[in-house]
């Protein structure tokens, strides 16, 4: 790249700069004068086209002024002077890293590490990319490298923690996130991490001690507070609660989520009216929440408003049954069936009773269209059909917050539900979800034939048993058939019954989430 693009136009700048002017340049990068300091490198790199120092320096404040490209083809440009530069190869790791490059990115900092084993750029930047390219056993091993390169710095500190929290070592993990409040007091995210680790061990008071140090060192963050009201629900604190979710109204009233959990908190400790109060106050800030709609359903139930409840949750107009034609490359749905559910059966993320699912005694998958998907994309075609024609059908209704809140734009996930024996699923939502669904691939005999207790069925309704409800609600039961789809607002309180039989029942379940 010719030094010369980008120059100042001024006459002063394009005179010789004397022997001092890359230090210069430096100093006016470091103290902020991005533009100054870049066009002075033009200026130096004019009269020393050999001057690889100010090849990397160039490129960084180039970058930083928003042209990560060009800061890239200086850094290629000072690699042709010089291609042992360490400093220009991990300039080049890190910027290919921020256009998410990521081999590109690798190879540089394993050059860099080749010419200089023990860089702690370089080994930093190595932690950084094995992150983003989700492979965290790889950036344990990086960052510890750094950390004993220099024990001093400290920045390494938290990836390292976030990594091991990841790879399910948590224990490390908890030591890692300690050190590092240790180490900087004003680590408010390591706190706030250590908080939701705790957290997801049930250790709640261990996580309430870590939110509320995090909430000391940065009082204005709302995610520690919104979690440490969780956590004094969680421990039967109500009162805390309430009084955590008001403190975090305050500096954030518009944050829907916490009016939800305020409504929950309120009601848990009997205030009914109050409860509903929040649910509206929180709709009046989204309209359309998933979550907040569905606790808004139990609450008018409970207050005696059935016709309240049945407006929102209404059957008749918002399920939707259809049944999908056999796909290209398919002669019937029968073989169609079959090729999803091979598939699901050998996919890699299908586990057992997975945490804080709704499944159990039964297998589940993560998102089928997140990789390849092979039959899948089929199935995902007759998803996105089927969802047009019910946004198509769906009344124009703008006193409902469901009918009248549809999105512009959607995204689509799916995952496979797998159950043998006594499978069922607890009542449950989809709160990241506008619209979801299920469609059912194999169904055992003995639930695909009518019976008394509805066995395998899905149904309708039932809400939480941990909100303890005193009525009833009204409920819709739907016998599963191969090939049947099912349609329904996320806000839809759903769960599976449970069954008795030596066959397999697969179904794939699929939410429509609002995309930016």
């Amino acid at each position: 790249m010719q030094p010369e693009r980008g120059a100042a136009t001024g006459s002063s700048d394009q005179r010789i700069p004397p022997a001092d002017s890359l230090q210069q340049a430096t100093e006016l990068y470091r103290t902020g004068r991005t533009a100054d300091a870049e066009r002075m490198c033009r200026a130096i790199l004019a009269a020393e086209p050999g001057n690889v120092r100010a090849w990397v320096l160039c490129a960084q404040a180039s970058a930083e002024l928003g042209d990560v490209e060009g800061g890239i083809e200086l850094l290629q440009t000072a690699l042709r002077v010089r291609p042992d530069s360490v400093a220009a190869l991990n300039g080049l790791a890190a910027l290919s890293l921020r256009l998410g490059r990521l081999d590109a990115a690798r190879a540089a900092c394993h050059r860099a590490l080749a010419v200089e084993p023990n860089n702690v750029a370089a080994n930093f930047n190595l932690g950084r990319i094995e992150d983003a390219a989700g492979r965290p056993a790889d950036s344990v091993g990086a960052y510890r490298r750094v950390i004993e390169l220099n024990p001093a710095l400290t920045a390494a500190q938290l990836p390292l923690a976030v990594a091991l929290h990841r790879l399910g070592r948590l224990e490390e993990a908890i030591a890692a996130y300690r050190c590092v409040a240790a180490g900087d007091p004003a680590q408010s995210v390591a706190l706030f991490n250590l908080g939701m680790l705790h957290q997801g061990r049930d250790e709640l008071a261990e996580a309430a001690s870590a939110y509320a140090q995090a909430i000391e060192i940065k009082p204005a963050d709302a995610a520690p507070r919104l979690q440490l009201g969780n956590v004094f629900h969680a421990m039967g604190r109500f009162d805390d609660a309430v009084d955590t979710y008001r403190r975090l109204l305050a500096l954030k009233p518009d944050m829907a989520e916490a009016h939800g959990n305020m409504a929950m908190a309120l009601w848990a400790r009997g205030d009914a009216a109050g409860a509903l109060a929040a649910c509206d106050e929180g709709l009046r800030q989204r309209p359309g929440d998933t979550a907040i709609i569905a606790f808004k359903t139990v609450l008018l139930y409970e207050a005696g408003d059935g016709d309240g409840a049945r407006a929102l949750v209404d059957f008749d107009r918002f399920l939707r049954s259809t049944r999908i034609a056999p796909p290209a490359g398919f002669d019937n749905i029968a073989d169609f069936n079959a090729a999803i559910a091979r598939f699901a059966l050998q996919h890699p993320t299908l586990v057992q009773e997975p945490r804080n699912n709704a499944t159990k005694d039964g297998k589940h998958t993560a998102d089928l269209l997140a990789g390849p998907k092979g039959p899948m994309a089929a199935l995902a075609q007759a998803i996105e059909s089927a969802v047009l024609q019910y946004l198509q059908g769906l009344p124009q209704d703008l006193a409902h917050p469901f009918a009248a809140h549809r999105p512009a734009n959607w995204r689509l996930s799916a995952w496979a539900v797998v159950m043998e024996g006594q499978g069922y699923q607890v009542p449950h939502i989809h709160p990241q979800a506008w619209l979801s669904g299920v469609y059912y691939a194999r169904v055992p005999p003995g639930i695909a034939a009518a019976d008394t207790e509805h066995a395998g069925w899905i149904e309708f309704g039932e809400a939480l048993p941990e909100f303890r409800c005193t009525r009833r609600p009204d409920l819709r039961l739907i016998r599963p058939e191969e090939g049947l789809m099912l349609l329904f607002p996320s806000y839809f309180y759903h769960r599976t019954l449970p069954f008795h039989a030596r066959e397999t029942r697969i179904s794939f379940a699929f939410d429509v989430v609002r995309a930016t």
